[in-house]
């Protein structure tokens, strides 16, 4: 909704204030909020996978070649468990 609607609603909200009148700016602030939230909630998720797919592209090199230097000694170490 852009500033312009908003002021000719605000405008007829205070010029006429019948019952009716009262109802069309609620209906239309309400719309305008589920507008906002659901443009806010489309964002975060682009933010969020954009985040997650950062974060894997960073950190997985790491925790793969982590994982082959200490795979060795995992498995020893469960091998050993076995006897005792």
């Amino acid at each position: 909704m852009c500033r312009q609607e908003m002021k000719e609603l605000a405008a007829l909200a205070y010029r006429d204030t019948t019952a009716e009148s009262r109802d069309f700016w609620k209906n239309e602030m309400a719309q305008a909020i589920r507008e906002i939230e659901q443009m806010y909630a489309d964002k975060l998720d682009t933010m969020k996978v954009e985040m997650e797919s950062s974060y894997n592209l960073k950190v997985g090199p790491h925790f793969r070649h982590l994982v082959r230097q200490i795979a060795p000694s995992l498995i020893v170490a469960c091998r050993l468990r076995t006897f005792f």
